[in-house]
């Protein structure tokens, strides 16, 4: 090789090998100046009241004694559960290492010999799922209880401000491994929980109308008899002959009818023997059923209410000697369960039902009758706002149903025909609509409750009432049936008889006058207003003595004004 290219190959290798070993000791400076910066220590832990110590699986913590002093000597009951370690800078504290979920027990000993024994709890990491939970739900104040000595089961207690919040906290133990056992996390927050007073009206209206017509006639004659029985109109009473006066043969007789309850015209021509049944009808039918429910529940707490009873229905059987009996719920009933939001609105999940017995449909065994049941129910959930009125439900329906009973060939006579056939048409309509309308209410003071219950305002009636009056229920006070030879009835007796204006000029559904005080002022006077002034109260016979309105406390508040239209 030529010299000067082995001095160029040297110099090459020497800046290499200068450059490799400058390179080199980048990290050792690097790692000189990462000693100098001593690591975070680990937090001191302390005992709680009971003398447990908690470490999380995984994680360390520094623990000293109560007195402070070195400590002289460390027995460790489980190493399988935690590790623990001297503090190579302080002799009084001892580094906890989690290794497995568990408990031990640890003893210890200071310079002095005062000895100390702690419970050391390995769990999971619940202040990482406090934490979590106080980022993500803020509003939010749970309290987190271990179960176990593994520390994956826990109970969580407090308040929450919505209910998606309660799941999210759920949600949040789950993914951190921890195995929710009890979950008492009340929506609402602190100790005031709302109340929620739900008003359910069900309303339903069922139309039905039917027409039906048919003919049966029957023609006996000297030698032979024909007729036409359809539809159930007519049945058979005789035509089963009698003995002839010589003994020999039998002699039959006129066949005679029985008309029906279906059949509403009856004819009949007795010289030739002719009987003409008919039935030409149309019928309607209206039901209305009203149902008004009013709950009131705590939030987060669902309520029931039952307004009837129970029907016992046949079911399997119960011995050898007959069947077993079932009850089925009747009447109304409400359930929901109310959830009041951070924001104010109010989650619902509302299950009302009518429910009445139907003996019509009634399944007739060797055993007895089994009622049929109609039901109106539904269930469902909705988020709305205090006081709001929502339609959850409603239904329109028309259905028809028509059929022709005839004879072939002769029903398929124009006119003529109708002899010869049977023939229905029914129609039913049902409405029917669901409104509920919640409220945020608070328990009311004595001096507002209502000064009049049901039935306080009435009294049984007495002989006189009941047997020459037919009166049923009587309106409490003193009552004259005669005054001034004219008779007066009981429900002018009552406490709001002249309260109300008066018709007509007369009193309440007319009369002869109206009592003094009790008619309303003319219109225009008194600036357009019509006051009318009741007595402050009234005798009520045996009962207390109670404000004349209903609607007005007792207060003096003895007017009532209305506002008239001015023209």
């Amino acid at each position: 090789m030529h010299p000067k290219k082995v001095a160029r190959v040297w110099a090459v290798a020497g800046l290499l090998a200068v450059g490799l070993t400058g390179l080199s000791s980048f990290p050792a400076a690097a790692q000189d100046k990462d000693k100098d910066k001593k690591a975070p220590a680990p937090p001191v832990a302390t005992a709680d009241r009971t003398g447990a110590v908690s470490v999380a699986i995984g994680g360390q913590v520094r623990f000293q004694m109560k007195t402070k002093k070195r400590i002289a000597e460390a027995f460790n009951e489980n190493d399988r559960v935690v590790r623990v370690l001297a503090d190579a800078t302080d002799p009084t504290t001892l580094i906890l290492i989690g290794v497995s979920a568990g408990t031990s027990r640890l003893e210890l000993t200071d310079a002095d010999g005062a000895k100390e024994n702690y419970l050391i709890i390995v769990q999971r990491d619940l202040e990482m799922l406090k934490n979590l939970i106080k980022k993500t739900v803020p509003t939010a104040a749970v309290e987190i209880t271990p179960i176990g000595d593994a520390g994956t089961s826990i109970i969580l207690s407090g308040y929450a401000a919505r209910e998606d919040d309660r799941d999210t906290i759920r949600q949040l133990s789950e993914a951190l491994g921890m195995r929710v056992v009890v979950n008492t996390v009340t929506v609402g927050g602190g100790g005031n929980v709302p109340h929620v007073q739900l008003d359910v009206t069900l309303a339903k209206v069922d139309r039905t109308r039917a027409r039906s017509r048919g003919a049966n006639f029957i023609i006996n004659g000297s030698t032979f008899s024909i007729g036409s029985l359809l539809g159930g109109l007519t049945s058979i009473q005789g035509g089963a002959g009698q003995t002839a006066a010589a003994g020999i043969g039998v002699v039959p007789t006129a066949v005679t009818t029985q008309p029906s309850s279906a059949a509403n015209i009856i004819a009949g021509f007795a010289p030739s023997q002719i009987q003409l049944i008919l039935t030409a009808l149309k019928s309607e039918g209206l039901a209305k059923l009203v149902a008004a429910p009013t709950l009131v529940a705590r939030s987060g707490e669902e309520a029931d209410l039952l307004v009837g009873g129970q029907v016992p229905v046949i079911s399997a059987a119960a011995g050898i000697n007959g069947p077993g009996v079932t009850y089925r719920p009747v009447g109304t009933e409400l359930r929901f369960l109310p959830i009041v939001y951070g924001n104010g609105k109010i989650h619902l999940t509302v299950s009302p039902k009518v429910a009445a017995v139907n003996n019509t449909q009634a399944l007739v065994t060797t055993f007895g009758t089994s009622p049929a049941f109609e039901e109106q129910r539904m269930t469902t959930s909705v988020v709305v706002e205090p006081g709001q009125t929502v339609a959850i439900g409603g239904l329109i329906q028309t259905s028809q149903n028509a059929s022709v009973t005839k004879i072939p060939c002769l029903g398929d006579i124009p006119y003529l025909g109708v002899l010869f056939s049977f023939a229905t048409q029914t129609e039913q309509e049902i409405e029917m609509v669901i409104l509920i309308t919640p409220r945020l209410i608070d328990p009311a003071d004595c001096s507002q409750m209502p000064k009049v219950l049901p039935g306080a305002e009435t009294r049984k009636p007495d002989d006189c009432e009941f047997y020459l009056e037919t009166i049923l229920e009587a309106p409490r006070g003193q009552r004259q049936v005669w005054a001034g030879g004219e008779y007066t009835p009981a429900w002018k007796s009552g406490p709001s008889a002249n309260i109300y204006p008066c018709p007509g000029g007369g009193a309440y559904g007319g009369g002869a006058g109206c009592p003094s005080g009790g008619c309303p002022t003319p219109a225009g006077a008194n600036g357009g207003r019509v006051i009318v002034t009741p007595p402050t109260s009234l005798p009520r016979g045996d009962g207390p003595q109670v404000s004349a309105d209903p609607l007005l406390p007792p207060d003096g508040l003895d007017r009532k004004v209305a506002e008239l239209p001015k023209k």
